[in-house]
């Protein structure tokens, strides 16, 4: 049982070492990306701070073995909440590894896990705007399946299919 474990564990030290190293600053064409642009409202739903964007468009709930990105405020209302379009500067990027798209429950070293197991990289860009102080991140989470070969962090372009029309990224001006 133990030799099983350590084989597990042999599998997935080298996606962990690859996931808590550098961590490229995120940029389309080589410029930074310093914000996210709202083109459209965006109505969060009543009893939530999320809405949930997969393949291009808002979805209630998301699959869990696609990638996903969610869009959070700060507080949840009994009411809807309408956001008017509009710019979010970008004030950190976050990345982290979690076993549970739900829970967002970080991967922990040591524990026996399947190759079976899902595993999802999560960049979070935390968000800001001098007018609307509810603004929280944009987190987007990719899927990694069978010891996570081949994973990664979702870039700009991978996460523009996620969230769609919705939003585009902004980039430094030089």
């Amino acid at each position: 049982m133990r030799t099983r474990s350590a084989k597990r564990l042999l599998l997935i030290i080298p996606l962990l070492a690859a996931c808590a190293g550098p961590k490229p600053k995120p940029s389309l064409n080589g410029e930074p990306v310093t914000g996210l642009i709202l083109h459209e409202d965006l109505i969060i739903p009543r009893r939530s701070a999320t809405v949930r964007f997969q393949r291009g468009v808002k979805v209630s709930a998301a699959d869990r073995f696609t990638p996903f990105c969610e869009f959070e405020v700060n507080r949840v209302s009994e009411r809807p909440q309408k956001l008017a379009p509009g710019r979010f500067g970008i004030s950190r990027v976050d990345y982290r590894v979690v076993t549970d798209s739900v829970t967002r429950i970080p991967i922990i070293m040591g524990r026996d896990r399947g190759c079976d197991d899902p595993i999802y990289p999560e960049i979070r860009f935390r968000l800001h705007a001098e007018a609307r102080p509810n603004m929280r991140s944009l987190t987007c989470l990719n899927v990694c399946i069978r010891c996570g070969a081949g994973c990664y962090y979702l870039g700009p372009e991978e996460i523009q299919t996620i969230v769609g029309p919705s939003f585009t990224w902004e980039v430094a001006d030089e």
